[in-house]
């Protein structure tokens, strides 16, 4: 009786209607409650996908690369700017030099007059510069360059390469450039060549000239332009360059020699005689002065007559 009772309490509980959750919920609640869920997992779907995975990684990676590149970039700002404190110039100016070298000539004593010196910071070469005149004034311009060289390393320019330095220290550039020629003087011979040099005020019509002697570790190098209206001329160029002293070697005895030889000797270009008169009239330098005379004008032909009287060079 009880196991009757049982089965047909169980069967009274199958034969009892079930209910469903859904049945419960307004018709139009149920009817969204689907499409929600799918919306949702539309979304989830959609927000999780492969593509948008990999497009926020590669942002991800493109913004930690982009912080990474301006930290590295900064760094190597900083280490430039380090390393630039930390290395000294090549060259460093020398605060009022005691002059090693002059050029003695007489016609400059009134002229402009500017010395520099410079020493290689880790050769101890050392470059003089002697400056007469301006080139914006109505004075002939000079400039000598001495460079002494040290244990740095100093390959050879060109002759054009070397004026344009020297020149680019006065402020002026080279235009043209005539081919070098020897030029003898007492320190042997130098390079000589027609320059035409513009500055502000101007251009220049001058001589450019340069020595590098085999027996010695020097180089002497500049350009004269002469007055204005009277361009220099060679002659006169091999005498001015004859007239280049040495005050004072220090311990320097190659140097001192180099010119003690060079006592012994005087360029075809300025004769004895003529090297002693220098100063005891107007000379080439003077503004108005006559011309020096051409090599072979001592002769009275008609073509040195037509080459004074054009001026030739």
């Amino acid at each position: 009786m009880g196991g009757s009772e049982f089965v047909q309490g169980e069967a009274a509980a199958s034969d009892a209607p079930t209910v469903d959750i859904e049945d419960l919920i307004e018709p139009s609640v149920a009817d969204a409650a689907p499409v929600a869920r799918r919306s949702f997992a539309a979304a989830c779907a959609q927000a999780f996908s492969p593509t948008r995975i990999v497009t926020a990684g590669g942002m991800a990676m493109a913004l930690l690369t982009g912080v990474f590149w301006v930290d590295n970039e900064s760094e190597k700002a900083a280490e430039a700017v380090r390393v630039a404190a930390a290395v000294k110039p090549v060259w460093t100016e020398i605060s009022r030099p005691i002059p090693l070298y002059a050029l003695a000539a007489p016609e400059l004593e009134k002229r402009a007059k500017t010395y520099e010196a410079r020493r290689h910071a880790t050769g101890g070469g050392r470059k003089d510069a002697l400056t007469f005149g301006a080139a914006d004034g109505p004075d002939p311009l000079i400039a000598l360059e001495v460079y002494r060289i040290g244990s740095e390393a100093a390959p050879p320019r060109s002759f054009f390469v070397d004026l344009a330095r020297v020149a680019g220290a006065d402020s002026l550039g080279v235009e043209r450039s005539g081919q070098p020629a020897p030029l003898t003087t007492r320190f042997g011979a130098f390079e000589a060549a027609d320059l035409t040099l513009s500055g502000a005020a101007g251009d220049l019509q001058c001589l450019g000239f340069r020595l590098a002697p085999e027996d010695i570790a020097l180089r002497v190098s500049g350009f004269a332009c002469g007055a204005p209206a009277l361009p220099i001329d060679r002659i006169s160029l091999a005498c001015m360059l004859d007239r280049i002293d040495l005050l004072s070697a220090g311990d320097d005895s190659e140097l001192r020699a180099f010119f003690v030889e060079a006592e012994r000797r005087l360029g075809a270009g300025c004769g004895p005689g003529n090297f002693a008169r220098v100063g005891a009239k107007i000379s080439w330098l003077e503004p108005g002065a006559a011309a020096p005379p051409l090599r072979g004008a001592e002769t009275t032909g008609t073509v040195s007559k037509k080459a004074r009287g054009a001026g030739i060079n």
